[in-house]
């Protein structure tokens, strides 16, 4: 009960409601994690027209916060200033209906080309396009090369948040906080498909970098919001251990189960019921990063902005699961169900692996809740609650046996004192 009050009186110190941003604006703790803004959500600021650096752009407009192109206004498609290498781009999307559109991203110069040729994410309403007879040219496709995999699509009218994740050669969709395809540039499957495609004579398609975005004027009307991207290369923070190897400092078991030390590692030990090795204070914003293995094919997890009950953890933990249901790295609400499982997404499902260290990257910033084993993207989710809560580790049943070692914590906001 003591560490339970402790925890509470922190808790409401440090809690903050979400304050409510204007178009465009980015949080401080968002901008800590490298997120830059590509639309201001008043302007067309930082954006020119195709092939035609510094020129004002036709056809598009800002209407109500959002970057609009109308049906037949021309123009063109519309090109960042900035450019990228690697990245994550982030963007809220609708098009009217049957409209089309797209985002495309690693191109080369468009002035010297005449024309902007690159991957596309595609943008279109698949209730009465066309296109989305195939597959491949659907929306969120990478357009005419992978099909996008088990999406949540949202009828024509209404917004989509879309993210496209570009490392060296590995490419990614996501739509809805879905993953929906990923695609290795120069693999023999994508050369295979490019050779098929309308892309079979560029040899050096999707292989320039660093380079614009450009949002595509199909001819339809389409609207964006949002945008913004991050290299995911982060600028070097002053982490902090949560661990120092020896002690237990700064730990404190609750529930069943045991907890030591050895060779410069947490041993913990599930008993007859759960038991969670809980952080001395609760947490808002933050950056986690640990490396954990499982001694037995039981699961556990990671606690986050969670709560402590009666000797109990409940609240979101970003799951552990050695077992070959593999869905480790997925978000449940413990006490509750799943949030976003891995069921239909295999290539999440390969992250984990049993027996060995595994690394663990989890980071909580407003809203948004997202992890990542082994560098492989895992959990997106953006309806999360805003607020400071418990860190812990799980011991999930008398069969769980994990290690843990490397905690390191970077925090977003700093707490108050």
């Amino acid at each position: 009960m003591a560490l339970f009050l402790a925890l509470l009186a922190a808790g409401s110190a440090l809690f903050q409601d979400a304050v409510e941003l204007g178009p465009g604006a980015l949080a401080a703790a968002e901008a800590r994690l490298g997120w830059r803004t590509l639309f201001d959500g008043h302007s067309l600021a930082g954006w020119h027209a195709f092939g035609k650096p510094g020129a004002a752009a036709e056809g598009w407009s800002v209407v109500d916060g959002a970057l609009h192109h109308a049906a037949a206004a021309g123009g063109g498609d519309l090109v960042s200033d900035e450019r990228f290498s690697d990245f994550e781009l982030e963007f809220e999307w609708q098009v009217a209906a049957g409209g089309n559109s797209g985002v495309k991203y690693r191109f080369a110069d468009e002035r010297r080309l005449g024309r902007v040729l690159g991957p596309e994410y595609q943008l279109l309403d698949d209730a009465v396009h066309p296109d989305a007879q195939k597959p491949e040219t659907s929306a969120a496709s990478l357009y005419a090369l992978y099909p996008p995999l088990e999406k949540q699509l949202r009828p024509a009218g209404e917004w989509n948040r879309a993210r496209i994740v570009s490392r060296a050669n590995h490419l990614e969709h996501w739509l809805e906080g879905r993953r929906v395809l990923t695609a290795e540039v120069g693999s023999a499957d994508w050369e295979a498909r490019r050779a098929a495609s309308k892309f079979a004579a560029d040899e050096f398609f999707a292989r320039v970098q660093p380079s614009p975005f450009a949002l595509q004027d199909h001819g339809d009307a389409v609207w964006f919001r949002n945008l913004r991207a991050r290299d995911p290369a982060l600028p070097p923070e002053a982490t902090r251990a949560l661990f120092d190897g020896q002690t237990l400092a700064g730990w404190t078991l609750t529930g069943k189960g045991e907890v030591g030390l050895e060779n410069g590692e947490l041993v913990g030990k599930g008993g007859d019921g759960k038991g969670f090795l809980v952080y001395e204070r609760p947490l808002a914003d933050f950056v986690l990063e640990l490396e954990l293995k499982n001694d037995a094919p039981a699961n556990s997890g990671i606690q986050i902005r969670s709560r402590l009950e009666n000797g109990l953890v409940f609240g979101y933990q970003i799951e552990v699961d050695p077992s070959p249901r593999a869905w480790s790295g997925g978000l449940y609400e413990e006490g509750g169900a799943w949030i976003q499982s891995l069921e239909h997404d295999e290539f999440a499902r390969g992250a984990f692996h049993p027996g060995e260290w595994n690394h663990y990257r989890i980071e909580c910033c407003g809203p948004l809740i997202r992890a990542a084993v082994n560098g492989i993207p895992t959990c997106d989710f953006r309806e999360a609650k805003v607020r400071s809560g418990v860190l812990a580790l799980q011991l999930h049943d008398p069969a769980t046996r994990m290690r843990w070692r490397n905690l390191r914590l970077w925090e977003l906001t700093a707490p108050k004192r």
